[in-house]
């Protein structure tokens, strides 16, 4: 059963534009709260940063904060939590080392899961996620500098090859010349034949159906 005190305060966090609104402001009515045990306040699209003073909610046991639009680092203070035996704060844009001591390595990896630049215990530690952001920066540079070399190459070789048919075309013999061009327009007759007669047979075709 919840004290009148409890009570009152709740009534002025639903009354106000939203629990998270409250919370931000740290205020010391969020400090009365001590008979608090469980916090859902997850999918609610709340942004901002997960302020300190969620730290003072020292009887906490269940925090879900998951898929909203948070970002920021986690509170050190959030380590001080020590009844918390559930939390979820997956599916935001939270950063940087997750505080050590208490509660917060013990939970399973995927509680921060799609915080991307998060790290330390029980995830990647930072070192190495640094280690590793400039080594796939690195390998993404060489890929994109070798994909400009062979575009590089390719324009050579396609300005090479057109140059050469065309002065190869000049010195040829006139009576080679000839007979290259005849041959030519034998092939664009031919297609342009078979063109014709395809295009005879689908027209013939759809008047059937019709």
């Amino acid at each position: 059963m919840a004290s009148p005190e409890i009570s009152l305060v709740l009534e002025k966090w639903l009354t106000s534009w939203s629990l998270w609104t409250l919370v931000k402001t740290d205020s010391q009515e969020l400090t009365k709260l001590y008979g608090l045990y469980f916090l859902n306040l997850s999918r609610n699209h709340f942004n901002g940063k997960i302020p300190e003073s969620i730290s003072d909610l020292q009887q906490l046991e269940s925090l879900d904060l998951s898929e909203n639009d948070l970002f920021g680092t986690i509170p050190s203070g959030m380590s001080t939590l020590n009844f918390l035996s559930y939390l979820n704060l997956s599916h935001n844009n939270l950063s940087g080392k997750i505080p050590s001591g208490g509660q917060l390595q013990t939970f399973n990896p995927s509680v921060y899961n799609w915080n991307h630049d998060l790290c330390g215990s029980p995830l990647q530690d930072c070192a190495n996620k640094t280690h590793y952001s400039q080594g796939a920066n690195e390998e993404e540079g060489k890929g994109d500098w070798s994909e400009v070399l062979w575009l590089y190459i390719g324009l050579a070789m396609g300005f090479i090859t057109g140059f050469w048919m065309i002065i190869g075309t000049i010195i040829m013999k006139k009576t080679i010349r000839i007979a290259c061009f005849r041959s030519i327009d034998k092939v664009y007759d031919w297609l342009y034949v078979k063109m014709v007669m395809c295009s005879r047979r689908l027209k013939s075709t759809s008047s059937r159906k019709n």
